[in-house]
């Protein structure tokens, strides 16, 4: 009986250890050095450029100096980039976790950090709270999401949704786990804008990001097309048999030369946005913001909300 007993708790560890590492996700190292220092904003999805993470930085800095409140900013292109297949709550959770997001190990040490996980492509985001936020402040985090960061994904607006998050968050740090809820702030971002950036690149330039792409078309292709469509339509002012296929034909490969680039570049802006911009990748990216030690021995305690768009 005993030796029964113990192959069964035997199985029973295996396949507890089989399904813990079958939904552990690749979380990448911790971004800081070895008292808890880094950036606050990990931009691997490329949506933000280095003037919007100065702008949010600002926002979080009085939530860490003021408050004792890291809010770590990360974005994603997809989950399945880290080899996670499930919600995104859990993948916030260990992601939390994988970065001890907090500073309890600091001296005055507190569990309440904050994680806003945005993954572009499979167009979910996440508030992830430190355990001593508790649950009371769940009403609140998912008023934001629904109110301050999904409204402004849906437009695009992705620096403006992150924007609003981390302002709201810093409001809530401000008050503490035990403080009412403050009023979600109704004005919306003034950056982010995503016809501007898709236009302007990543670092605010026309030679880099979404209309950059531009430049890998082929431009000798468009050329031909052009100047091609032209000999046609002179042919057929003077084929008369012709004249209407040939001028028709020439008018047809003008349009498709000349709208080719039009249509390439508006797509390549619209998807650049969409789905997380022009830079960054699932081990590489782009960090800024605020920089401290706010990634110091923290742990989830499991509140936050969850939003899609």
């Amino acid at each position: 009986m005993k030796n029964t007993l113990g192959w069964q708790s035997l199985v029973g560890f295996a396949l507890a250890l089989t399904v813990s590492v079958a939904f552990s996700a690749d979380i990448p190292p911790v971004p800081a050095d070895a008292a808890g220092n880094g950036d606050f904003i990990h931009d691997f999805a490329g949506m933000l450029s280095s003037q919007e993470m100065n702008q949010i930085g600002e926002h979080q800095q009085v939530a860490m100096e003021q408050h004792n409140t890291p809010i770590i900013v990360v974005t994603i292109r997809r989950m399945a980039d880290y080899n996670h297949s499930g919600g995104i709550e859990t993948f916030a959770k260990q992601w939390f976790n994988a970065w001890k997001i907090g500073t309890l190990d600091r001296e005055s040490g507190a569990n309440l950090g904050a994680l806003l996980l945005v993954s572009a492509g499979d167009r979910k985001a996440r508030i992830e709270l430190g355990a001593d936020w508790g649950r009371k402040q769940d009403a609140y985090c998912l008023q934001v999401m629904n109110g301050r960061i999904v409204p402004s994904f849906k437009q695009g607006d992705f620096a403006g949704g992150i924007t609003n998050g981390v302002i709201s968050l810093k409001d809530m740090a401000a008050i503490g786990p035990d403080g009412s809820p403050p009023p979600i702030a109704q004005q919306s971002a003034p950056i982010g804008q995503r016809f501007q950036r898709s236009l302007r690149g990543r670092n605010g330039s026309s030679g880099s990001g979404s209309l950059g792409a531009f430049g890998f078309l082929p431009i000798a292709l468009i050329v031909l097309m052009v100047v091609g469509g032209i000999g046609l339509i002179v042919a057929g002012i003077f084929v008369p048999e012709y004249r209407k296929w040939l001028i028709g034909g020439g008018l047809m490969m003008i349009a498709l030369g000349v709208c080719f680039p039009i249509v390439a570049v508006l797509a390549l802006g619209f998807l650049g946005n969409r789905f997380g911009g022009s830079g960054g990748s699932s081990s590489g990216g782009y960090s800024g913001g605020y920089s401290g030690g706010g990634y110091s021995g923290g742990y989830s305690g499991g509140g936050g909300a969850s939003g899609s768009w």
